[in-house]
């Protein structure tokens, strides 16, 4: 019985890590074929930070090339320069639960 319940809660506990968590500030967008040091998300150029970060739907990191020539992103920008500094290439289920989520409002 106490292998039953430890394969068992392994099964659970799997499932659990499944799903990335994505910051709560950041955009959606439709990434499109683009010249780096930009990137074109929704048919608007943006310019990229030096530090940029492109996570793959697996959530490792891939180079700039590597990039797909059209996919669903969620990105951020970099609060100092407005440059985009992060961009996390989404699954369709990914899309789906970001368009569920309720809108969140900042107050300062």
């Amino acid at each position: 019985m106490p292998k039953f319940l430890f394969w068992l809660a392994l099964a659970i506990s799997s499932q659990s890590y499944a799903a990335r968590i994505l910051p709560n500030q950041g955009q959606l967008g439709d990434l499109q074929a683009a010249a780096l040091p930009e990137v074109k998300i929704d048919g608007k150029l943006y310019r990229t930070a030096p530090g940029l970060r492109i996570y793959g739907t697996n959530n490792a990191l891939i180079m700039q090339n590597q990039t797909p020539q059209q996919a669903p992103v969620w990105y951020q920008f970099e609060a100092t320069s407005g440059n985009i500094w992060r961009i996390w290439l989404l699954t369709n289920d990914e899309v789906a639960t970001i368009k569920a989520r309720p809108k969140t409002t900042i107050f300062e």
